[in-house]
This record gives structure tokens, C-alpha cells and sequence, in this order.
């Protein structure tokens, strides 16, 4: 297995307060795309990304920190498709520049798309990352407002966070940081 260097996620482990005791959580993958590209996802779908940034949200009621570090140690070559994300992150036109995650027992993962959709984020192709949910227009992978700044996305994210009663957690990559600003 090929693995990046130095990009392991101690933040998960090492989180010291109430929130630790659930092992699992809810999180969103900072995205920027520098380029346009059609990424194919899974066997049927297709997906146009322009230029900008975007979110995908997720969650894992169990093992949180290792889907995280599975996301972030695993380069593109060595990345094994299972989940929609995976076929996205394979892009070389992608790159994951921050997460932002909170620990929950809950699958609050809709509630929290939907506050972004509220927030102006659009949604890129219904049903990508959203299988198990059949609503028409629905995504977990959003476009980001063409205006938005990292930190204004940063920003969004901690608000919808919070306004559903979680701490978030954030992890930035130094390395892939000058391609996300």
C-alpha cells in the first residue's frame, strides 16, 4: 500500500473532551478543483466538476477516524473504489484540501447537506454519495458558491455544525494547502 507522508491524522485520536467517546461521527471533505474534467463514478454515473471548490458529506457510526485516514493516507493510485468519493479523490484534477468532522451517534449527514443547499451550495449530480436516499435533487457532493472564499466555506461549515448541536473538528494539510487557497 502507497501511502503519503507525513498526512496521518493525529487530530481524531487525540481529540480530548466529551465528543471522543463516540466512535463514530459525521464529516465534510473540503474539495478544490483546478481544472474541468467528467469523472466517471461507479458503473453509470458521471460527474462534470468545473473549477471551484466543493463538499462532500459523509458519515461513519463506527470507525470514524479510519474512514478519515483512509481518505487522507491512501494516495490516488492506491485507492480502492467503494464509495462514490473514492472514484472523485482518484481525479488528479481533485484534491482534498481540509475536514471538518464532529462526533455523533447520529446520521445527521442529510441535515447537514441540506443546511449547505441552504447556505447557496449546489448540488453537483442527484444521488452521488446519497444512494440510501431517493429524494429528488438530493446530494451528498455540493458545489460551493462560485464567491466563496476556503474560509468563508470554513466558516459555513462550522455554523451549520453547530446549529445542529456538534463541536467541529477541523483538519488542514499544509502540503496541498497553496493548491486550495
Amino acid at each position: 500500500m502507497k501511502v503519503k507522508k507525513d498526512v496521518f491524522i493525529s487530530t481524531i485520536s487525540n481529540a480530548s473532551d466529551r465528543y471522543l467517546s463516540y466512535n463514530g461521527g459525521v464529516y465534510t471533505l473540503i474539495l478544490k478543483a483546478e481544472k474541468g474534467n467528467r469523472i466517471r463514478v461507479g458503473r453509470r454515473k458521471i460527474v462534470d466538476v468545473v473549477p471551484g471548490y466543493y463538499i462532500y458529506v459523509g458519515s461513519a457510526l463506527k470507525n470514524l477516524a479510519y474512514r478519515l485516514n483512509r481518505y487522507i493516507a491512501l494516495t490516488r493510485e492506491d485507492r480502492r473504489k467503494h464509495w462514490h468519493i473514492d472514484y472523485i479523490l482518484a481525479s488528479q484534477s481533485v484534491f482534498l484540501c481540509s475536514i471538518v468532522y464532529a462526533f455523533t451517534q447520529h446520521k445527521v449527514e442529510p441535515t447537514v447537506a441540506l443546511a449547505l443547499i441552504g447556505k447557496g451550495f449546489k448540488v453537483v449530480r442527484e444521488g452521488i454519495g446519497s444512494s440510501e436516499y431517493h429524494w429528488k435533487g438530493y446530494s451528498h457532493f455540493l458545489k460551493a458558491p462560485s464567491q466563496a472564499s476556503f474560509n468563508k466555506i470554513l466558516s459555513s461549515l462550522k455554523e451549520v455544525f453547530l446549529s445542529i448541536g456538534l463541536k467541529p473538528y477541523y483538519v488542514i494539510f499544509p502540503d496541498t494547502m497553496v493548491s486550495c487557497l
